[in-house]
């Protein structure tokens, strides 16, 4: 499957989610309950099923249930297995990045709402302050590959996606539209 990968958008600057950076400053708030749901947004998706059932979690309309913070997440903002061959769900290990209904690979606009990109001081292009989420979709040598392409070419680039993570990515896309819009996301194959 090919997809578009947006210069523009990936070249947005945050500072990188650093231990010291989510204890002392932003405290993990991308994992906390926003916009008014009872829950964080945490999509769980097929593949996530199996790792995640050991933990006794609840589940509805495809979202983690949770009160105010993600379940993994401690007193610091910290995740506690964020680091562990157990690292929870897809939909962590790929933000601040989404594939739109054209299929675009972008940085999903709720981020912005975040410390990680209002900060004044330690930024740095998205594409490396979250370069761990371009490897979970495109694994270490590609993402070396689109790095070198943003960082020369300056424009967007098409490139093979693996099936089976569009697959996941759009699931996760759908399950946050739905419960968060309560409407249906449609995209292109």
């Amino acid at each position: 499957m090919k997809i578009k990968i947006s210069y523009k958008s990936l070249i947005q600057k945050f500072h990188p989610c650093t231990p010291d950076f989510i204890k002392n400053v932003c405290h993990g708030n991308c994992c906390l309950t926003d916009n008014g749901l009872k829950n964080c947004h945490i999509a769980i998706v097929p593949s996530d099923f199996r790792k995640l059932e050991k933990y006794n979690i609840k589940i509805k309309n495809g979202l983690l249930q949770t009160d105010k913070r993600c379940i993994f997440q401690d007193n610091d903002g910290l995740c506690k297995i964020h680091e562990t061959n157990d690292y929870p769900t897809f939909s962590c290990r790929i933000p601040p990045l989404t594939l739109n209904k054209n299929n675009i690979l972008i940085v999903e606009n709720r981020w912005r709402n975040f410390k990680c990109f209002r900060v004044k001081e330690g930024k740095i292009p998205v594409y490396f302050s979250h370069r761990k989420s371009l490897e979970a979709i495109f694994g270490e040598e590609k993402t070396k590959f689109i790095i070198n392409w943003l960082e020369t070419k300056k424009t967007d680039l098409e490139i093979d996606i693996d099936d089976e993570i569009y697959q996941e990515m759009m699931k996760k896309t759908e399950i946050l539209y739905q419960n968060l819009f309560n409407k249906n996301f449609i995209y292109k194959h």
